[in-house]
Formats: C-alpha cells, sequence, structure tokens
C-alpha cells in the first residue's frame, strides 16, 4: 500500500489558497479585520515560497515586499491595501524576471535547464525571448490588478485576480509550450 507523499499535498492546499484569496476577501473583508488576512497570506506565500529562500535575490525581494506590504497594512487598517496584493506580487515578479534579464541565465532559461533544456546558442536566445514576455505579462497585470483595485468594484477585482488573470496566465503559458514544440522541432528538421 503506497501513501500519498505530504509534500505535493501540502503545495496544492497552498497554492489552492493562494488562487481562492480574491475570492475569500470578497466575501469576508466587512467581517474580518484587514491585519488578519494580511497575517494569513504572509504564512501561506511564505510557506509556499521556502523551497526558494537558498536564492538570494528571491529572498531580498520577498523580504521588500512582505515588509512593505505588512507594514502598509498595519499602520493603515486600510482593507484597499489588501487589493494591491496581486499587484504587487506582479511587480514582484516582473522584477525577479527582469533582474533574470540583467544577470544571466534568464528566469525562463534557469526553468527550462532544470527540465532538461540543451544550453545552446538557440536555447538561450530563445528563452531569453520568453522571459521578456513574461515580464509584459507581469507589467501588464499589475496595472490592470492596480487598476481595478482603485477603480473596479470588489467583484470585478475578485474574478480578474482570481479567474481571469490565470487564464491569461494558462494560455501564455499553453501557447508558448506549443510554439517551443513547433519552433525546436522545425530547427531540429533544418539542423
Amino acid at each position: 500500500m503506497s501513501l500519498i507523499s505530504p509534500r505535493p499535498l501540502f503545495t496544492g492546499l497552498i497554492a489552492l489558497a493562494v488562487f481562492v484569496y480574491p475570492f475569500i476577501i470578497y466575501y469576508l473583508i466587512g467581517s474580518v479585520d484587514p491585519i488578519w488576512f494580511g497575517a494569513t497570506l504572509f504564512c501561506l506565500v511564505t510557506l509556499r515560497l521556502w523551497p526558494l529562500l537558498r536564492q538570494n535575490s528571491v529572498i531580498i525581494t520577498l523580504a521588500i515586499f512582505w515588509v512593505i506590504f505588512l507594514g502598509l497594512l498595519w499602520w493603515t487598517g486600510d482593507a484597499l491595501i489588501l487589493r494591491f496584493y496581486p499587484t504587487i506580487i506582479s511587480l514582484v515578479l516582473l522584477s525577479i524576471f527582469g533582474l533574470s534579464l540583467l544577470r544571466p541565465p534568464s528566469m525562463i532559461e534557469r526553468f527550462a535547464t532544470r527540465m532538461g533544456m540543451e544550453r545552446d546558442a538557440a536555447h538561450i536566445a530563445y528563452t531569453r525571448v520568453v522571459t521578456i514576455v513574461w515580464c509584459g505579462f507581469f507589467m501588464f497585470n499589475a496595472v490592470v490588478s492596480a487598476g481595478i483595485a482603485l477603480g473596479g468594484s470588489m467583484g470585478a477585482w475578485a474574478i480578474y485576480n482570481g479567474l481571469l488573470s490565470y487564464i491569461l496566465i494558462g494560455l501564455i503559458f499553453g501557447t508558448e509550450y506549443m510554439y517551443r514544440q513547433y519552433y525546436f522541432h522545425q530547427q531540429s528538421e533544418v539542423g
């Protein structure tokens, strides 16, 4: 009899909690003090990203994010700060991916290399372009999230940040994966 490993289950539960965060805020914002949402987010994201703590740029970026986010939330007690969580996450990811373009290897190259990608000039150039595309998405997502946080309804905010942004991520990821398969298949036939 095989037992299910608790680590993937635990990681999945944390990811699910972060995923449904906008809907939890939407339904509970009037009855729960905003600082409790911030503390819960801090715990969930810290647990989810714990394996990345060996990477200095990630540690520094996350530390700055948490200090600013929780500091503002504690100081103001304003629930509006909670609505900027997705915006800040997009900006953090933009900075991590963008910094990897300045200090190679690019973030997508790092992911692809871990998955067994060959490190030749064509693959490195391709992963650099994909990293730029993700930077563009994170910038777009930050702007849209901030705009909805400032001027949209709670319902629009919850739907965009809890559903539509994830659909966009899935579309970009899926489209890039299919294109990559086609592109490198074509390259292998030419070469």
